[in-house]
């Protein structure tokens, strides 16, 4: 409260009153917790948070930016007196519906954005619109894994993160779009320390159509579709998020395809990717050739050499599997079919590789070069 008074004088005096006053009351959430005074500070700190962010509304802020910071100490509150709140929520009606929390902030947040672009005739590139935007989109990327946790948590966050792409191609600033990578990173993580999404309890799982491929393939969508609209804004932060966005939905797109085949032949309903049959393994290797093969021809079609430089690798890895690991489960005839698969395997891809990897940047070059000229 003392800040918003010296606020007068002073614009940014709103702003390190707003973090001290919350911050005061982070050193005390394990006894607010234990003693079980949830309840009581939330109120407090709810009157905190309207306060905070109805001030600006209030006072009349300028819109100039020597009134920015009144609008960005109303933006920092509701995301610094979340965990208070979320913790009385708790203590005072349980956790069935935890996610109302998140969803209220955003709400607040996204109303507050929603009036200064109503009625402040705010733009699309005034930080105080793209602030208040940035924060809803926090809360909405909070209130998925709150509320709906377990197997839908990567499912929400993938889904997020394409919106989020979409989102960033029309507003300016790189915050939106840079929780769009968070989030990708955070659906990768989460599928690697579990890639069958079978972890948690209650899972029905049935060959070809469950949750962990419905998954993976929603996943690898999602990102594919985030990076083309990353691609569309530009970079971020100098980088060329689109491309290397790209070069994941790939990766998850081949890890869709180990996870289908895992799931095709899992055995007491545990799917297995390594040390599984015979069968399973060189359905995985003949998988594995024809990912590589569809990839080529989508990079030879779309010119891009990536594609095809990506593609050569993984008819290599598929090679490879093949000489390390199915080879030393044949004999007799079939490991003599067997070499001569691999064989004629490398023989293509050493040709693909001069006839169309190779070619193909050689005309790109000549192209680059006429131009110039």
């Amino acid at each position: 409260m003392l800040g918003f008074v010296l606020s007068v004088r002073s614009p940014w005096a709103a702003v390190i009153g707003v973090v001290a006053g919350f911050l005061v009351v982070e050193p005390g959430l394990v006894w607010i917790e234990d003693e079980g005074r949830g309840p009581a500070v939330a109120v407090a700190v709810l009157a905190a948070v309207l306060l905070a962010s109805a001030w600006p509304f209030l006072r009349g802020a300028p819109k100039d930016d020597a009134g920015f910071p009144l609008w960005l100490a109303a933006a920092l509150a509701p995301p610094l007196g979340y965990i208070p709140l979320q913790i009385g929520f708790d203590q005072s009606f349980g956790d069935e519906a935890l996610g109302v929390v998140p969803l209220a902030m955003g709400v607040l947040a996204l109303g507050s954005a929603a009036w200064l672009r109503n009625n402040a005739r705010a733009s699309l590139g005034d930080r105080r619109f793209s602030t208040f935007v940035t924060v809803a989109t926090l809360f909405a990327c909070l209130a998925v894994p709150v509320q709906l946790s377990d197997h839908w948590l990567v499912l929400g966050w993938a889904l997020e993160c394409a919106v989020l792409a979409w989102l960033g191609t029309r507003l300016p600033g790189g915050g939106v779009r840079l929780f769009s990578v968070v989030l990708v990173g955070g659906v990768v993580f989460l599928l690697a320390i579990d890639p069958y999404v079978v972890s948690l309890p209650d899972r029905d799982l049935v060959m070809f159509f469950n949750v962990g491929v419905l998954t993976w393939l929603v996943s690898t969508v999602a990102v594919g579709l985030a990076s083309r609209w990353h691609a569309r804004a530009g970079t971020l932060l100098g980088v060329p998020v689109g491309p290397l966005l790209w070069f994941v939905a790939v990766g998850l797109a081949f890890g869709s395809l180990n996870v289908i085949v895992a799931f095709g032949f899992m055995e007491d309903g545990q799917p297995r990717l390594f040390g599984g049959t015979l069968g399973q393994n060189m359905i995985l290797s003949v998988c594995w050739a024809v990912f590589a093969v569809a990839l080529l021809i989508l990079g030879v079609v779309t010119r891009t050499r990536g594609n095809r430089l990506v593609a050569m690798g993984f008819l290599m890895l598929a090679a490879g599997k093949v000489f390390v690991f199915d080879l030393a489960a044949l004999s007799g005839i079939y490991r003599v079919g067997s070499f001569l698969g691999a064989a004629l395997t490398l023989l293509g891809s050493a040709v693909l590789l001069q006839r169309v990897v190779l070619r193909e940047r050689d005309e790109e070059v000549e192209e680059k070069n006429k131009e110039r000229s």
